[in-house]
């Protein structure tokens, strides 16, 4: 009798936790979506200019200006430097515009593959600026727009959800960010 007894509490709590295991990892996916808005304001908390050295001079770039289109992310800063050229200082001024993806670390929606996409340079030809942009474009994505964070879920968006969840993807839709959750 103790063992038919103790072969039933065995079984019993290996239903249990076969159930349970079930319905935690065939949770349905969660979706959490991010109005533009509320990713220009996470973008907008960070006020410092951002200092990016280069061979031949230094880089100061402002906060950027983030607009969702389509399936892409539009990242424009405006920024200013001065180039060094056998020791004599040159300023220079403009904006730079690169696209981008959207992709994720943990609980971080980030810039991913940004490209180039527009370089302005205060008081020279479009021409002449577009030669500098790969040297100038390829400097700012790789030292600034890389990886940059564009969101972090809040601490009330991470308390509504079950354990273990992380996000699974990242899309735009609809001009908001979409963020798939799941296990």
């Amino acid at each position: 009798m103790k063992t038919s007894a103790i072969v039933a509490n065995v079984l019993g709590l290996t239903l249990c936790v076969g159930i349970a295991g079930f319905a935690l990892f065939s949770a349905p996916d969660v979706e959490v979506r991010i109005s533009e808005k509320e990713m220009k304001e996470f973008v907008g908390q960070k006020t410092d200019d951002y200092d990016i050295g280069f061979k031949y001079g230094d880089l100061q770039v402002d906060e950027p200006k983030i607009e969702l289109e389509g399936d892409t992310a539009y990242a424009t800063v405006q920024f200013k430097g001065e180039a060094r050229v056998f020791g004599v200082g040159y300023p220079f001024s403009g904006e730079f515009t690169v696209s981008s993806k959207l992709g994720f670390d943990k609980d971080q929606i980030k810039l991913a593959e940004p490209s180039a996409e527009t370089l302005r340079i205060d008081g020279i030809s479009q021409r002449l600026a577009n030669k500098f942009k790969s040297y100038i474009g390829n400097g700012i994505i790789e030292r600034f727009f890389d990886g940059m964070t564009v969101y972090t879920l809040t601490d009330e968006q991470k308390e509504e959800l079950p354990p273990l969840v992380e996000i699974k993807n990242v899309e735009i839709a609809d001009g908001e960010i979409v963020v798939t959750l799941g296990l």
